[in-house]
């Protein structure tokens, strides 16, 4: 379904994505909810329940449905819901929920409950009824109140997705936790992190070898355009290597995708990012976009009659994915053309194979230019939340590239991102992600937003040290990791 579905009143509140269902709470007894699969709700019943006590969902495309108490009443149990125009009933239980007692608050505070993730107003929170207890959050804290049983009347006609009792419980499906619940494990995150000495910043490139090893910050953008940043999420550092999937998602938008894993190869080589053995190894001679080689074909794919063209699109482009202007680094630049042997190299070995298809020399110099582009953390989570959304800025409201590119760029990301530790960061995070010798990484949430983390120091692979921490934390907290599932007993 469509989150912007609307029809006679009812809102559907998500939109479904093929994978993990919700988690369901062990200690609560599942029944039967008549709500069709995933997709297109045609009346074909899949393994459903819900949790009659705690209203989680289980099974692929499982909502919670809530009514108004009329409604539900004179339905006797069942709301209207639509998908793609057709009128479908859906069972639905009253709701029975409970209240925080008031706590000691401010006029405006809010309390967010950490088992439902779900919020009511000044001094009381939603919360299921899990036991005697629940586990409200406030300003960051954690700590157990009494509940008492009561039935408020829900909002008129939503349908909703519902995650399990606990941050650490939540799947891949679904939005974001409340934007509270978010920013508290953000904060908390950070704060955990700040202090950590690991990794070397990168001395190579000599504009990049004077930076601040104590710089640190993170952002996430959700795909509805909450921004929840942290430390120093708005510090401009050159963009390196995160440019690499935004360039190739453009390209691919240019020739489409099928031509250009033709092209450019997509199979990860497992070799450090800069590697020439890479390419003799691989008989095509192709490469990955992710790494130097596939990047600078990349480059050199880009549409333009000259080079002043092709930086032309790479600069309009990259500045659409962050929904601002983004500038050139001049020093930085500068810095890096001095010591661009290797990559020219590269160009020209790719171009003796044929996998180069502009000058080599003028092909690295347009991809040197382009890893010169100042970013920030939150930069970064605007063009990962692009990525995310199919496609569409969730800044600008513009759609950047088609939506059936970025199944392709992600998965890129997933082979190559982090170079030779991608398969680490996969079994560790299990989200796309690209990594780049300043210290940014980009993270993607496919249907949920992006995350952007900056800290100059770096692993022996290339990749910031504090930002691979800070990201397993919220993918674990989150619930973000794109390979967990639960397994949803039939019942008999």
């Amino acid at each position: 379904m469509h989150r912007d579905a609307v029809e006679r009143g009812v809102q559907v509140g998500f939109e479904q994505r093929d994978g993990a269902p919700p988690v369901v709470q062990p200690e609560h007894e599942l029944v039967p909810l008549g709500i069709a699969g995933h997709g297109a709700l045609d009346g074909a019943l899949v393994d459903q329940r819900r949790c009659p006590v705690a209203p989680t969902s289980g099974g692929q495309g499982a909502l919670r449905v809530e009514g108004d108490d009329s409604q539900v009443e004179r339905q006797v149990g069942s709301v209207d819901i639509t998908d793609r125009g057709e009128l479908l009933r859906v069972p639905v239980e009253r709701r029975q929920v409970a209240a925080v007692d008031e706590l000691e608050r401010g006029a405006d505070e809010e309390l967010v409950c950490l088992a439902c993730l779900t919020r009511r107003g000044q001094g009381s929170v939603v919360v299921e009824v899990l036991a005697d207890a629940a586990t409200v959050g406030r300003r960051g804290e954690r700590r157990a109140h009494p509940v008492r049983v009561c039935s408020p009347r829900p909002r008129p006609g939503t349908v909703s997705a519902v995650t399990a009792g606990h941050a650490d419980g939540n799947v891949s499906t679904g939005r974001l936790p409340s934007p509270d619940v978010v920013r508290a494990l953000l904060d908390e995150a950070h704060g955990r992190l700040s202090d950590v000495d690991e990794g070397a910043v990168a001395d190579y490139i000599p504009a990049l070898a004077s930076a601040s090893p104590g710089l640190f910050g993170a952002c996430v953008v959700s795909v509805d355009g909450n921004v929840f940043a942290v430390g120093d999420a708005t510090h401009r550092f050159s963009v390196q290597s995160v440019s690499k999937p935004f360039v190739f998602a453009l390209v691919c938008g240019a020739i489409g995708h099928e031509q250009a894993r033709d092209k450019l190869g997509v199979n990860s080589t497992g070799l450090p990012f800069n590697s020439v053995m890479a390419i003799e190894l691989n008989a095509e001679r192709t490469i990955n976009p992710m790494v130097n080689a596939g990047a600078i074909a990349t480059t050199s794919l880009v549409p333009g009659a000259d080079a002043e063209e092709k930086w032309q699109f790479i600069e309009d482009g990259l500045s659409r994915f962050a929904g601002r202007r983004l500038e050139l680094d001049l020093g930085v630049y500068e810095s890096e053309a001095a010591a661009n042997r290797r990559n020219q190299g590269i160009a020209h070995l790719l171009h003796s194979y044929g996998r180069l298809y502009f000058d080599p020399d003028e092909a690295t110099d347009i991809y040197t230019r382009q890893c010169s582009l100042m970013v920030s953390a939150e930069d970064l989570a605007v063009m990962g939340a692009t990525l995310a959304d199919g496609g569409v800025n969730p800044r600008t409201g513009e759609r950047v590239i088609d939506a059936r590119h970025c199944s392709g760029v992600l998965a890129v990301m997933v082979t190559a991102g982090l170079y030779e530790r991608s398969g680490e960061w996969m079994y560790e995070v299990g989200l796309p992600g690209k990594s780049g010798v300043s210290g940014g990484i980009v993270t993607v949430s496919p249907g949920k937003g992006g995350l952007g983390t900056f800290s100059p120091p770096l692993d022996g692979a290339g990749n910031s040290v504090r930002g691979q921490l800070l990201t397993r934390y919220l993918s674990e907290q989150l619930g973000l990791n794109i390979l967990t599932s639960t397994a949803i007993v039939a019942p008999r």
